[in-house]
């Protein structure tokens, strides 16, 4: 788990829910004339409007968790707190710490202005870095530089990022941090703009409009200067409006170009090369990451032909029928004097198989850890996702009929369920603690779903008629109905109006070592005195934002199961319900109270995990890709389970938790599972991705770096939903070598970590997958083993029985065997139960 870890809609008829999402926060105070005909979509209805402090407490977020003064004085809550700019508003933001990759760019922002630089690789596996000593940097004037005060985030949507430089009480600079495009673009407002780079100039390599110029500040007119660099052999393009002037001067280590008076317009920097000769003293990792097919020429044309017109703003689109399809825009402004054209940006691998059209056919010089860069011509991109299959809480095809004793026997008795003693799945509850609600989030929801599944399951199995099928609902009902009501649980929601979310008060927990009722030794009032205010690693640090959409996607799921079963439960709660899922998943800007889509990269299509604790050097993360898909099917779910008694917000949710589950899973497919002669990652020798940085893809994950706890933190939890994330390619591929982490290494049986090797098996061979299963450990599913006890045998069961007809066809091979030597290690059965009961 991490440890540091408005979208406008409207209906449109006869097609199926539209939505239109103008992800923009716009505020008109800080508005100049030449953005305002840039208007968001009208906004309509959100998933609902009922300020959450009418039902959970108030808080003010004070010190180290209060908003930064990266952010304007204009900007009100809900404010982004996993956004992937999130670094350069966190502290430390003024080191290296507070990088943002733009892609292609890393940019540091600091008083004087944005450094630029191109990512590079070296050695270490799948890890990009940035030389802050070749970066090329957009500021002031020597004379006005003293007098700048900044920058704050003054705007944002989903792509872009506004940022702010001031003189005077009015902005002097407006960085449009744009995601995807090959220029970083700066407006100036009646101030000095300054390009510079702590390097010297290449013999003749300062030029004006293409032409070679001497650099010996004397005025010089142009429209686009180029910059040959000696010590970082880089390359770049600096475009302005036509015909102004500007002063060149260059020393043994520094090359400046200022414009001659103040402007009122924009500029732009573009990389035309990252190797440009090969013979620089530093060149060994630029020239590494370059691809040998560049042409510099060509690529530089194309700069040059899309130059005049840049992007400022973005919104999104969607529409859901049996695919989604989703449509991105940029407003577009214009240099003076340029031509008007067409909005040249860059498409990642990630992209490709999602756009109707294919790019261009030009290298660029950009390769990074998301893969290589190539150009795309358009003021708009449409990419359409396929989706989960619409059957409801359901699997996506029925349970194999011979499997139906076995899942019976399971779920009722008499065959142990493996979780306590004899007992069968129907009797499974939470752990007395967490039946209060003292406990964290994480572990809590964990339970509540794995009831949930069970549900579900019973149900499917023709059991709702049965007494037993009863008191599990209830039982579900009674646990979730704690947890939603803040003066029934013991670690209550409370609602941040410094950043506009739920987060939970935390929970010093105690009992007495078993031999009292157990409670949170803090006070829950007021809430200042709440310990996950103050402490970003308690409760996993949810009151910091990390892991929301993991914990919170298990609460809605069990809430799912329980409105569906019981709709006038799911009426009485539903607020409450929708104040989780607007937390994590909130699809409209016209809610005040929540950010839009919390964690969502809508760029890269992924989430990003990590919250406000602090900037990382490596950027954003997210470790469990298949909990982030969890928690987005749970709003599907949701949806589905409202459809009956509103048909309006039951589709709306439906549509949104497929489409964002597609989004994941087509991200976290790409991007966690790694293939033969994949190019991507260097010198990265593994075949998944245990925690996935910005900057790097790394082997490990935050409670363990042995395989199989890497390869089964992504198989968790097993719902239909994990389908299309388990391609059978990758499967094939990667199997063995997680087989083989597990059978060496006793841990892996004895925490839990085993019965996950039977899930992935299932997908290539489902029959040797149930001979796995049902050679776990007797308690391979108790509460007390970390890695299983979110899980049940059933749900493990289940999902063997409902795979496609091909695992079921593959040819026979011995099933694996796991040792059971370590479920019987007193000390590590020790270790495990510390590990659950220590406090949060």
């Amino acid at each position: 788990r991490t440890q540091f870890c408005r979208c406008y809609l409207y209906w449109e008829f006869p097609c199926n829910l539209r939505v239109a999402m103008g992800l923009a926060h716009w505020y008109a105070g800080l508005l100049i004339a030449s953005r305002s005909s840039v208007v968001p979509a009208a906004a309509v209805e959100p998933l609902s409007l009922l300020d959450p402090a009418e039902i959970f407490t108030p808080v003010q977020r004070e010190g180290a968790a209060a908003p930064g003064e990266r952010f304007s004085n204009a900007s009100k809550p809900p404010l982004p707190t996993n956004a992937w700019w999130q670094n350069t508003v966190l502290p430390p933001s003024n080191g290296t710490s507070g990088n943002v990759f733009q892609m292609p760019y890393f940019l540091l922002l600091d008083e004087a202005g944005v450094k630029v630089m191109q990512p590079f690789e070296k050695e270490l596996p799948a890890q990009q870095f940035f030389d802050e000593n070749f970066a090329m940097t957009v500021g002031f004037g020597e004379n006005e530089s003293d007098s700048i005060s900044g920058p704050s985030a003054s705007y944002w949507d989903e792509m872009t990022l506004g940022m702010s430089w001031w003189l005077g009480g009015q902005e002097a600079m407006h960085l449009a941090i744009v995601r995807g495009s090959p220029y970083i673009t700066a407006e100036f407002h009646e101030v000095i703009p300054q390009v510079s780079a702590k390097q010297a100039l290449r013999p003749g390599g300062f030029k004006v409009d293409g032409h070679t110029h001497a650099c010996d500040r004397e005025p010089v007119a142009g429209s686009y200067f180029t910059f040959e660099l000696y010590h970082s052999d880089m390359t770049w393009l600096f475009f302005v409006p036509r015909g102004s002037n500007w002063t060149c001067s260059a020393g043994e280590w520094s090359v400046n170009l200022t414009a001659t008076k103040p402007i009122r317009s924009a500029v732009r920097l573009a990389l035309v090369n990252g190797c440009a000769t090969g013979s620089g003293p530093y060149t060994d990792y630029h020239c590494r990451t370059q691809s040998k097919e560049y042409q510099e020429d060509t690529y530089s044309e194309l700069l040059i032909e899309h130059a005049g017109c840049y992007p400022r703003n973005s919104s999104i689109s969607y529409e859901v029928a049996d695919t989604a399809e989703v449509t991105w825009s940029w407003g577009k402004h214009c240099l003076p004097g340029w031509e008007a054209a067409s909005l040249l940006q860059l498409a990642w691998p990630v992209h490709l198989p999602l756009l109707g059209s294919a790019p261009l056919g030009i290298v660029t010089p950009f390769k990074d850890l998301c893969g290589e860069a190539l150009p795309i011509i358009g003021d708009s991109w449409k990419l359409r996702y396929s989706l989960i299959p619409d059957t409801g809480l359901k699997p996506f095809r029925p349970i194999k009929e011979e499997f139906r004793a076995e899942l019976l026997e399971v779920l009722r008795g008499p065959k142990s369920a493996r979780w306590n003693g004899d007992l069968p799945d129907k009797d499974f509850d939470l752990p007395r603690n967490m039946k209060l609600g003292a406990g964290d989030t994480y572990w809590s929801g964990k339970f509540l779903a794995r009831l949930a599944r069970i549900i579900v399951i019973a149900d499917e199995l023709g059991q709702s008629h049965e007494p037993y099928f009863e008191d599990m609902v209830e039982r579900l009902l009674e646990r979730t109905s704690t947890w939603l009501d803040p003066n029934s649980s013991a670690n209550p929601f409370l609602y941040d109006k410094s950043w506009g979310g739920l987060v939970a008060c935390g929970c010093d927990y105690n009992d007495c070592n078993g031999t009292c009722k157990p409670v949170c030794k803090n006070p829950t009032s007021p809430p200042s005195k709440c310990p996950a205010l103050h402490d970003p690693e308690h409760n996993f640090g949810n009151a910091w934002y990390n892991d929301h959409h993991f914990q919170y996607g298990y609460f809605v799921y069990a809430a799912a199961v329980a409105s569906h079963f019981r709709p006038q439960w799911g009426q009485q709660w539903r607020e409450h319900i929708l104040a989780l899922v607007r937390d994590y998943a909130n699809p409209s800007a016209a809610d005040p109270h929540y950010p839009v889509t919390r964690h969502k990269d809508w760029f890269l299509g992924s989430s990003w995990a990590s919250g406000i604790t602090k900037a990382w050097p490596r950027g954003r993360n997210q470790e469990s890709a298949s909990e982030a898909i969890a928690s987005y099917y749970a709003i599907y779910a949701y949806g589905c389970a409202l459809n009956l008694t509103d048909p309006s917000l039951g589709k709306q949710l439906m549509d949104l938790g497929r489409l964002l589950t597609a989004m994941e899973t087509h991200a976290v497919e790409m991007y966690y599972h790694v293939r033969p002669n994949q190019s991507m990652y260097l010198n990265y020798s593994y075949k998944i991705v245990g925690v996935l940085w910005q900057n790097q893809a790394q082997h490990w994950t935050w409670f363990g770096d042995n395989d199989f706890v890497i390869s089964g933190i992504q198989l968790i939890p097993v719902i239909p939903a994990l389908e299309p994330f388990l391609k059978p390619d990758w499967v094939h591929y990667h199997l063995p070598g997680y087989m083989h982490s597990c059978q060496r290494d006793p841990n892996c049986t004895a925490m839990g970590w085993s019965w996950p090797v039977c899930t992935e098996l299932a997908v290539i061979n489902a029959e040797n997958a149930r001979t796995c299963l049902q050679q776990q450990p007797s308690d391979v599913f108790a509460i007390s083993r970390p890695a299983s006890n979110g899980q049940s045998y059933v749900n493990a069961l289940h999902w063997i029985a409902t795979r496609p007809s091909e695992a079921f066809a593959a040819t026979q091979t011995s099933p694996p065997s796991f040792s059971t030597i370590a479920a019987c290690n007193p000390l590590l059965l020790l270790s495990v139960f510390f590990l659950m009961s220590k406090p949060m």
